[in-house]
């Protein structure tokens, strides 16, 4: 007898949720119907563009990418951190549809996250690199040719580095960058004196600063900086002017 109550409602309980099931599967398919006649939700055979993926081994687990233009070159290759501290410059073959990795540059510690080099003088090509273990920001020149890429200058960090923006005058100078320190709540910034780049200071930010960019908040070709606190005792974005 009690054994048959309790298989009757689980019965009831599964056929409740199944119809439930069925229910949400419906209103799902009516909303994105509606959607779609709205023209607010592009159809999957539109959306998705991009063959592939056509698959490059790597040094470890990638960690970050960011594209640069070699010194004379008409197109762009694209440059991979990993986590076993490799920069790798990657080249796309059109004529084969493949990639090459073209130079798997040693520069220590998991590579977090690669910005192109501002203001350089003459505008030459380089990219600024962040890695945990050890803690610091790498200066990376770009060449034209092997060696393409080459260590110009490290500043050490008391934190492992979270994200890179530029920050500061952008058109006389100096330069400077700011790099959030997710694990002490700081941003820590970089100074350019005469080309040397230094550690200059650091700024509390919130709960866990990660994300961040520079921004000329009031057109005076300035950039102020804006960085997202991911932390759960912040969920701000911290604007700092200057």
């Amino acid at each position: 007898m009690i054994s048959s109550i309790i298989e009757n409602r689980q019965r009831r309980t599964v056929d409740r949720g199944s119809a439930g099931q069925v229910f949400h599967r419906h209103y799902r398919l009516l909303i994105r119907s509606l959607l779609l006649a709205w023209g607010l939700v592009a159809a999957s055979a539109q959306a998705v563009e991009f063959p592939g993926p056509i698959s490059l081994r790597q040094d470890g687990a990638s960690l970050s990418a960011q594209r640069v233009r070699l010194p004379g070159a008409d197109r762009d290759y694209f440059v991979s951190g990993s986590s076993e501290g490799f920069l790798n410059l990657n080249k796309y073959n059109p004529a084969s549809e493949s990639y090459t990795v073209l130079h798997r540059f040693a520069i220590l510690g998991r590579i977090t996250a690669i910005v192109p080099w501002l203001g350089r003088a003459g505008q030459e090509a380089g990219l600024v690199v962040a890695t945990l273990d050890p803690d610091r920001v790498v200066f990376v020149d770009v060449n034209g040719s092997f060696p393409f890429l080459s260590t110009v200058a490290a500043v050490p960090l008391e934190e492992d580095p979270g994200e890179i923006a530029f920050v500061g005058n952008t058109t006389t100078g100096p330069w400077e960058m700011a790099v959030s320190l997710p694990g002490i709540d700081q941003v820590a910034f970089l100074t350019e004196d005469n080309g040397v780049w230094a550690l200059s200071g650091t700024i509390d930010s919130g709960d866990r600063p990660s994300s961040l960019v520079g921004v000329d908040l009031d057109g005076d070709n300035i950039l102020e900086l804006v960085v997202a606190n991911t932390g759960p005792l912040s969920g701000t974005l911290g604007i700092f002017r200057r």
